[in-house]
């Protein structure tokens, strides 16, 4: 009798555990980020196009932190708390969230060595209207480590 109910909760928080799981997995913020980087990894060389095409989902405003912010100031800049928000530690990180409604809807932060592209665009926050025409174009970055392999990345640079 015992074992039953054990083997009971055992299976009933299993099953907690993976729909807790499942429903972070599935939410906007990491559908978003998925296909976010998806397209972006998936970029070409030399190619060009405006960020309403790259960035063809729904949000309201887009900011673009400075490198070393804190996070409290970055809650400042955008209004709200955020669990989602990262400090950079370099200047050759990304650190750019999309919002829709005082919600996070995508974030894009790292190195572009690691994330395999960097997007080049001045700090500040632009509404979805005044950046969706603004180009970008792409070339690809080589960089060294220290086991003496090179990295490529795609780098998008906007020019507004």
């Amino acid at each position: 009798m015992k074992n039953k109910n054990i083997f009971k909760i055992s299976f009933f928080l299993l099953v907690l555990i993976s729909t807790f799981v499942f429903i972070r997995w599935n939410s906007e913020l990491n559908k978003n980020n998925r296909y976010l980087t998806e397209k972006l990894l998936n970029g070409a060389s030399d190619a060009s196009g405006t960020a309403g095409e790259l960035f063809n989902f729904d949000y309201d405003k887009v900011y673009i932190f400075e490198p070393y912010q804190s996070k409290d100031e970055m809650e400042k800049q955008i209004g709200f708390k955020s669990r989602v928000l990262q400090e950079t530690v370099n200047e050759n990180m990304i650190n750019i969230l999309f919002v829709k409604d005082d919600a996070p809807v995508a974030y894009l932060y790292g190195y572009g060595s690691n994330n395999g592209y960097y997007i080049e665009m001045p700090t500040g926050n632009y509404s979805k209207a005044e950046l969706e025409k603004t180009r970008y174009r792409v070339i690809t970055n080589e960089v060294g480590n220290s086991f003496g392999t090179e990295k490529t990345y795609l780098n998008y640079i906007f020019e507004f």
